[in-house]
């Protein structure tokens, strides 16, 4: 109802601009002020915002578009187009009836972004997200969820994802998301060079640090200067050697890598041998900061332990700080 009388108002609206213009031309819903075209399109669903011209007609001015739990239905192609757009945030955390599930009736959104400098992603990846001319993005997050199935093909869109973001120089990807693109090697081969990243952020669950994908993120980024494991790291093989483990070294570990954060850690035996490969090779680091849980403020023995297990750990970098902290 809402929607209905926003529309009618500014019928009325028009119909007198349109007597009142002595020029005589008609005018339509793109000659309105700025404002009021955004405010119609805040009522509309999402499917329907893309279908009408009204959108079009609101894209020389829009800077900055959120679509919150967004469905295509039965879309096969969307383009998201806007000459001024810098900012992009998709959220799709739940499944809706509209949702396609078979891989071939997915939705393509092709985003254009020739100014776009940020991009943010979450949800379950019910349709391909592909990035056009968008060597501006500056920062990127990407956060998928195994809570559904999902489509087959969702290896080959996260790396196409990837691929349009290899400019950042920040980038967000969630645990999840790095897990999906393990099980596509496939495409390992075509990893994009990360020429600007700065900044690594690993989110959501623990990440193992003998993953491939990992490996080739880190290798194909030879200026990062910071990589963050929010949830922790630890290692997935049953084994004590580490002599195969990064290698090739990535090149930022040798010349650019100056900070570590490392959350949730416990202190196994996985945990704390991946923490003593990243010492072992990080050349240039300056510190290493490792979160325990808060239970350990209770647990002053427990915390002598860990300290003392990480202190003792070689460094290859004279220069590197260890600092474990509690939250």
């Amino acid at each position: 109802m809402e929607t209905t009388c926003v529309i009618q108002k500014t019928q009325k609206k028009q119909k007198l601009s349109e007597k009142e213009d002595i020029s005589g031309n008609i005018k339509g819903l793109g000659s309105l002020p700025e404002e009021v075209l955004r405010h119609i399109l805040s009522f509309l669903p999402t499917k329907d915002a893309v279908r009408t011209s009204v959108l079009s007609k609101s894209l020389p001015v829009l800077e900055e578009l959120k679509l919150d739990d967004c469905s295509w239905g039965d879309l096969k192609f969307v383009t998201i187009s806007a000459p001024k757009l810098n900012s992009l945030s998709i959220f799709k955390m739940g499944v809706q009836d509209g949702d396609i599930q078979r891989s071939g009736d997915l939705c393509l959104v092709m985003i254009v972004g020739d100014s776009l400098k940020e991009f943010y992603y979450k949800g379950l990846m019910f349709a391909e997200y592909c990035l056009y001319n968008s060597f501006r993005v500056e920062k990127a997050e990407i956060v998928t969820k195994s809570k559904y199935d999902r489509p087959t093909n969702i290896g080959r869109f996260l790396w196409n994802l990837l691929i349009g973001l290899s400019s950042v120089e920040l980038l967000r990807l969630s645990s999840d998301m790095v897990k999906v693109l393990s099980d596509s090697p496939e495409f390992l081969p075509h990893m994009p060079m990360f020429n600007n990243l700065i900044d690594l952020i690993i989110v959501d669950y623990r990440v193992d640090l003998d993953c491939t994908v990992l490996l080739k993120i880190l290798q194909k980024s030879p200026c990062l200067q910071t990589l963050n494991f929010s949830e922790g790291i630890s290692l997935s093989l049953n084994r004590k050697e580490d002599d195969m483990i990064l290698d090739p070294v990535p090149l930022c570990f040798l010349s650019h890598l100056k900070c570590i954060n490392i959350g949730s850690y416990f202190g196994h035996e996985k945990e704390l041998l991946a923490v003593k490969i990243l010492l072992k090779n990080a050349v240039v680091l300056d510190k290493i900061n490792i979160t325990c849980p808060a239970s350990y403020d209770k647990n002053f023995d427990r915390q002598v332990k860990v300290l003392t297990q990480l202190l003792e750990l070689p460094r290859r970098s004279q220069n590197c700080k260890i600092r474990a902290l509690t939250v």
